[in-house]
């Protein structure tokens, strides 16, 4: 049996709008607008995130770099914890202007010192034992607070 190719374009054309009718019915029964696209119903429109967290946001989910192996300083890794301790410095002093968002628990939370000063000198090739003590308990402090402040600050970002 041949078919005559109007006969094809028509049974193709009728096939697209009955999709479509059904489609469209499909969204006013689910009470959607029918005018909506289908990309609107699957992926709602995400909401930003705030600008200090999309630049702290590479860090937050990342362990926190172990700057010390021994009385060995790896000059790397201190330079990836700088880099962090610096870019959650920025984020918290954002994060605590945003008052109302925050807990009186998180406040205290966010504004634990961090040793900024003593880690912007720190070179990391200093050999005296007393120099490294003291970056070791230095890099203790940081570290649980920037665990601290990560938790505050993710939760900030989700709720904004």
């Amino acid at each position: 049996m041949r078919l005559s190719a109007s006969f094809v374009v028509a049974l193709m054309l009728f096939t697209l709008s009955s999709n479509v009718v059904a489609h469209s019915a499909m969204k006013k029964s689910r009470g959607m607008d029918a005018s909506s696209s289908e990309s609107e119903v699957l992926n709602p429109p995400v909401k930003p995130k705030p600008l200090w967290w999309k630049s702290y946001s590479r860090f937050a989910y990342e362990a926190v770099p172990v700057v010390f192996n021994g009385n060995i300083v790896n000059v790397e890794k201190l330079g990836m914890f700088k880099a962090r301790l610096e870019s959650l410095h920025h984020a918290r002093s954002h994060a605590l202007r945003l008052g109302t968002f925050l807990t009186p628990d998180e406040v205290k939370d966010l504004s634990k010192p961090l040793n900024l000063d003593y880690w912007r000198k720190f070179k990391g090739t200093e050999e005296n034992p007393h120099d490294l003590f003291l970056a070791g308990i230095h890099y203790q402090q940081d570290q649980s607070n920037i665990l601290v402040m990560d938790l505050v600050l993710r939760r900030l970002a989700e709720y904004l």
